[in-house]
């Protein structure tokens, strides 16, 4: 896969999916616990939900690109 995506493009990916997978963390961590990880003024209608469906989509965003690059390099490769 080092052939069909750069070295930034690849550590930009790993960043976004770190992000969301942070981002899901404490969305759930903010719904199944008395933990509250946000401020009680920045706190929307919702957020939690809005943090998780956020967070899922940086994931599988990060995913798709990744796949799209190699399956990319492999009809390529043959």
């Amino acid at each position: 896969m080092s052939d069909s995506l750069s070295t930034p493009m690849q550590f930009a990916l790993i960043l976004l999916n770190s992000a969301g997978v942070l981002i899901t963390g404490l969305a759930l961590v903010d719904m199944l616990t008395p933990i509250k990880v946000s401020p009680e003024g920045y706190a929307l209608p919702y957020y939690q939900w809005t943090m998780l469906v956020v967070g899922i989509a940086m994931c599988v965003l990060s995913g798709l690109i990744r796949l799209g690059a190699l399956i990319n390099e492999t009809v390529h490769h043959h």
